[in-house]
Formats: structure tokens, C-alpha cells, sequence
């Protein structure tokens, strides 16, 4: 059985406002009931100082408050003083009470009870009575119990005339459960029904805040392959607004990949058909008709280029695509950047002649930098053969490096055709070429760029680009120096 979200959430608000109620509940009975028996524990407390300090003239730390000559009389009638004394000061609160004769522990003797006491039973045990005698607190000798719904006090002393007495007070708890249970039924009245109030303010509150889930469950549900270019609105800004924000960046993203995929396909198929085109005319014009050895030679060699530049396209493919998934293992270290850029202007020198080109190099001195030197090969002699191929006869090409502090940038300025403003963006893109190069007779399959884009990313380096239209370009790689 499946469980939306929201019926989630509405049930775990149900039992943490239960646990919550019931915990409240346990917390208001028992600290009610707790302070309903400490009143009552003070009430005999203050009833029994009242009437041992009156009838006896002692205090509850069980010392003489003072030494009547008139309590030797009054002691032999004392089971009528206590009486009185008890049915004047504390019976009208409705406690009940009795003194016993305790000189002699295991044998107490009865001296006066209330007429009030048989309804109610004190426990005369010795136990009781020999730790109520055992007490020895600096700050009270009275012992409290609760015995058949009665709280019970015994208070223990003796006299100078050592007659030793045991006074206990009692006070029903029909009260403190009367109380306690207007407690209980009032607790399970209003329990359920806040419950029930804050069960159903929790659900709507769900409801509301899963409003905009379900608005963009149904945009979601709009977004297809086909059509990517749809966004999901929200005007939030909360987890919900930025979990759309993310989803949108990522359709975004992966709207780019669909269309870079979609040209990738178009421009393989178009690049790849061109060569094979001319590959198949190649052919069909031979098998026409015999010809001399020359024109089969002739021929021959046509075809071998076409191969070639197939074969160039095909091995620039799969290092990109080697690059892009890291399926190429690159193995950093250090190299000198002078000597790269060395090989690249010795394998380049040559092609720069046959157009009699002017190709210097500036300030080239030995820098040490992490990566791999093949790569970096790769990468300058993409920009660098881009410059000879764009450059006139009779142009100028110069490689300089300059350094700055722990930077190392390395420039390829021609003085070519130039990039227009608005395919400047564009040159990194695979199988892109400015119209002006289509029209050369050098055709480039438009990978070097990209393939030396990625080869500086993977370098932590960027690739620079300043060219005027019909002036000249300049690139520049920024690395970052190990010197």
C-alpha cells in the first residue's frame, strides 16, 4: 500500500500532537496531584506545630519553647487539655488525631483519640512508631505516611518530667481524589477534541503546503524529450522554490546536451558523408574506363587523402569523446613548457614555409608546469596549425610567453583573416568553422579548437581569444606555474 508524502506528514503531525496531548496530560495530573499532597503534608505540619506548641509548649525540632511550673498540674489531665485543644485549633479543617504514651515503644498506651478516629485507622505499629522515635533531623522529628487513603503524621518528644508522647495527626484524602479525578475527566474531555482541532489544523496546513507539488507534478509531467524548452514556474522561496530552481537547471542542462548531441549528429554526419562522397566519386570515375597508370596513380593519391582527413576526423572524435567521459588515463608531471612549445614550432616550421610564412618566437624560456606533455602538444599545435591555415602567404605568426608571479601565459598571435565578433563564442564548438575557412583550400574538420578547449580544462587552464576582422588573432593559454 502506498502513502503519499502529505498523508505522511498528516499522520506524523496526528501522533506528535498525541504524544505531545498525552505527555501534557501525565505532566498537569502528576504535578497537580504532587502539589495537592504537599498542601496537605504542610496543612498537618502547621496543624501539629499549632497544637503541640499550645498543648505542650514544644516545637517540631522537639526542643522545650518554655518551662511552665503549671505543666507538672496539667500533665495529669493532659488527655483533657489535648482534647480540647484539638477540638479548638485543628478538628474544624477535618483532621482527626490521637496521643499515645510511647516511654516504653513495644507496649503503646492510648492517653486521648478524637471521636472522629474510629471512621479512620491509624496504624498504632511499632515499626511506625520506632522510626518515628529514630528520626534525627536537625530540622524536624516528625514522620509523614500515607496508610488507607489517610495521611498520616507522627511527631515524637519527651518532657522533662520524661514522660515520652506520640502525637498523630490524619487527614482523609477523599479530598485529593475528588480533585484528581475532576482532573482526569477533564484531561480526557479536552484532550480529544484538541486533538482532533489541531489533527485537522495540521492537515490543511499540509494540504496547503503541497498545493505547489502537485502544480508542478503536472508541468513535469508536460516536459518530454521532444520538447525540453519548457520551465517550471514558482513563485516560492522556500526548499520547494529551490528544488524547482535545481530541476530547472538541470532541464537546462540537459536541454543543451540534447542539442548538442542533436548537431553533434548532424555535423558527424555531414563531415563524415563529405570525404566518403568523394571517396565513392573516386572510385566510380575509375571503373568507368581504362586509364593510363599516371591517372590511376592520380587518383589513388586522392583517395589516400580523403582517407586521411577521415581518419584525422574519426581519431579527433574519439579523443574527444575519450576526454569527455575520462576514459583517456592522464598521467601529470612535470614538464618544461618550453620544451612543448619547441617541439610544436619544430613539427609546424615546415608548413609555415610552404606558404612562406614568418613564424618567431618570443621570450620562450624554461618554465615548469604539472600536466602531460602530449596533451599539451596536442592543444598548442591545434591553435598554432589554425594560424597558419587562416594566415596569407607572406603573414606573420609569433609565439611569446610571458610570466607573472606564479602564472605562466603562453600567446599565438597571427595577423589572418580574423574572427568576427559574433563567432567568437562559436569557435569552440565541434565541427564549427567561420565561412571564411570553408572557402580555403586547407579544409579543417573544426574539432582542434574543441579538442584543445578541453585539453586546457583538464589542465586547469583557459584559452583566451582577441581578434579583429580582417586584422589578426591572438590566443592566449594562462597555466598556472610550478616555479
Amino acid at each position: 500500500m502506498k502513502i503519499s508524502i502529505r498523508k505522511k506528514l498528516t499522520l506524523i503531525h496526528i501522533i506528535s500532537v498525541l504524544i505531545i496531548l498525552v505527555g501534557f496530560d501525565l505532566f498537569i495530573y502528576f504535578s497537580f496531584s504532587s502539589s495537592l499532597e504537599k498542601n496537605i503534608e504542610k496543612s498537618l505540619v502547621n496543624s501539629c506545630e499549632i497544637l503541640v506548641g499550645d498543648t505542650f509548649k514544644q516545637n517540631l525540632k522537639g526542643g522545650l519553647i518554655e518551662k511552665d511550673d503549671e505543666y507538672k498540674e496539667e500533665i495529669e489531665i493532659i488527655d483533657e487539655i489535648f482534647m480540647e485543644d484539638f477540638d479548638e485549633l485543628i478538628r474544624p479543617a477535618g483532621f482527626c488525631g490521637q496521643l499515645l504514651n510511647v516511654k516504653k515503644p513495644e507496649s503503646p498506651q492510648i492517653i486521648a483519640r478524637t471521636d472522629n478516629l474510629p471512621d479512620l485507622e491509624i496504624p498504632i505499629e511499632q515499626d511506625l512508631i520506632e522510626k518515628t522515635i529514630r528520626i534525627k533531623s536537625t530540622s524536624n522529628r516528625y514522620y509523614i505516611f500515607t496508610s488507607d487513603d489517610v495521611k498520616i503524621l507522627n511527631f515524637y518528644f519527651y518532657d522533662f518530667l520524661d514522660n515520652h508522647f506520640l502525637v498523630q495527626i490524619a487527614e482523609p484524602l477523599t479530598s485529593l481524589h475528588k480533585s484528581l479525578k475532576r482532573i482526569r475527566i477533564t484531561l480526557l474531555i479536552f484532550s480529544p477534541i484538541f486533538l482532533i482541532l489541531l489533527s485537522l489544523v495540521g492537515f490543511i496546513l499540509t494540504k496547503k503546503a503541497f498545493a505547489p507539488v502537485k502544480n508542478i507534478v503536472s508541468e513535469v509531467k508536460m516536459i518530454t524529450a521532444r520538447d525540453l524548452s519548457r520551465r517550471i514556474q514558482t513563485g516560492s522561496r522556500d526548499e520547494i522554490g529551490e528544488l524547482v530552481t535545481t530541476f530547472n537547471d538541470l532541464i537546462s542542462r540537459l536541454e543543451n546536451s540534447f542539442e548538442q548531441i542533436s548537431q553533434f549528429s548532424h555535423d558527424v554526419s555531414h563531415e563524415l558523408k563529405t570525404p566518403l562522397t568523394i571517396l565513392k566519386g573516386e572510385i566510380e570515375v575509375i571503373l568507368r574506363q581504362k586509364r593510363e597508370p599516371e591517372e590511376y596513380r592520380k587518383s589513388i593519391k586522392n583517395l589516400g587523402e580523403e582517407i586521411e582527413k577521415l581518419q584525422n576526423i574519426i581519431d579527433n572524435l574519439l579523443l574527444i569523446s575519450k576526454l569527455e567521459s575520462k576514459a583517456q588515463k592522464i598521467h601529470f608531471e612535470e614538464i618544461d613548457l618550453n620544451d612543448v612549445i619547441l617541439e610544436v614550432f619544430d613539427d609546424l616550421l615546415e608548413m609555415t614555409k610552404k606558404k612562406n610564412q614568418s613564424l618567431e618566437m618570443k621570450n620562450i624560456s624554461s618554465t615548469i608546469i604539472k600536466g602531460e606533455k602530449e596533451l599539451l602538444e596536442r592543444l598548442f599545435s591545434n591553435i598554432l596549425e589554425n594560424a597558419i591555415k587562416y594566415t596569407p602567404e607572406k603573414g606573420k605568426i609569433i609565439i611569446e610567453m610571458k610570466r607573472e608571479r606564479d602564472e605562466v601565459e603562453v600567446a599565438i598571435s597571427d595577423n589572418g583573416i580574423g574572427i568576427k565578433k559574433e563567432n567568437r563564442r562559436k569557435i569552440f564548438d565541434r565541427f564549427y568553422r567561420i565561412e571564411e575557412a570553408r572557402t580555403t583550400e586547407s579544409r579543417s574538420s573544426g574539432l582542434g579548437l574543441a579538442i584543445s578547449q578541453k585539453i586546457a580544462k583538464i589542465h586547469q587552464a583557459e584559452i583566451k581569444v582577441k581578434s579583429e576582422y580582417g586584422k589578426g588573432s591572438c590566443f592566449t593559454v594562462d597555466f598556472l606555474s610550478k616555479d
